[in-house]
């Protein structure tokens, strides 16, 4: 009989039913193929292929049809059973290659997916100062750790960093970090310590984020730009027509800076 892609809403399993589903396809004969495969030369141990997973659900009965069997294979993403090997897609009907956690050779920390099925604070994406640009970062604040996991996206198995809270403390200063934006920086480790500059969309969002940080013993701090300021290109001036002009815009060329109000 053929099946139907009619997208029904299909009813959520329970943490026995996906503990028992991923036993099922970890078969060796009867599984959904779990070997080490290559793609671009490059090897993949231990995965197999989300195609191949969403027409195994529908022949077992576990989903009516293919549109009910990548919801089946979401659940067991978003529960942290499976993931993307490169944590790039969320789960699909397509020649991807997906793997379990436990058959993950190395865990350098928890993935955004484990984090999730704890209590959380906070999460969310920010914009964050690297050496040279500024990247979209995942953060998650847990509850009762004094840690801030950030990662490079919401599908990430692996913290890209991890923030220790207990030694750290906020600082929201006059910034000229990205233009529309509100930021605040996260000080690790005292006033020698490592920095940590983030910026949110909105005012709102900032504002969010500092009640929850300081919800977990974050010290706030509110210092002028000159105390933390590490180049003239973080702040901003006025033109001849008393317009506001930021000197990032100047970053890269020669400046010459000239006190024209002093007697």
């Amino acid at each position: 009989m053929a099946t139907t892609d009619t997208p029904n809403e299909m009813p959520v399993l329970s943490s026995e039913e996906l503990e028992k589903l991923t036993e099922q396809m970890k078969h060796p004969d009867f599984g959904v193929g779990i070997k080490d495969r290559k793609y671009f030369l490059k090897k993949y141990p231990k995965c197999f292929k989300g195609n191949r997973a969403v027409k195994w659900f529908v022949i077992k009965g576990v989903a009516k049809n293919k549109a009910e069997a990548i919801q089946v294979g979401q659940q067991l993403v978003d529960g942290d059973y499976i993931h993307h090997v490169s944590d790039d897609h969320n789960f699909e009907d397509a020649p991807l290659f997906y793997r379990f956690r436990d058959d993950e050779l190395s865990k350098n920390g928890p993935s955004v997916a484990a984090l999730k099925k704890t209590e959380l604070i906070k999460w969310g994406t920010l914009k964050k100062k690297g050496q040279a640009f500024w990247n979209d970062r995942f953060f998650v604040l847990p509850k009762d750790q004094k840690k801030l996991f950030y990662y490079d996206t919401e599908l990430s198995s692996y913290p890209r960093y991890i923030i220790d809270l207990s030694t750290s403390d906020l600082v929201v200063a006059e910034c000229a970090c990205k233009s529309g934006s509100y930021c605040f920086t996260i000080r690790e480790g005292g006033l020698k310590g490592r920095l940590h500059v983030c910026c949110a969309k909105k005012s709102v969002e900032q504002e969010a984020w500092l009640s929850a940080l300081t919800s977990v013993g974050v010290k706030f701090k509110e210092e002028e730009l000159h105390t933390t300021a590490s180049s003239i290109f973080e702040f901003s001036t006025k033109d001849a027509d008393g317009q506001p002009v930021k000197l990032e815009k100047y970053q890269g060329k020669v400046c010459i800076i000239v006190n024209v109000a002093s007697q």
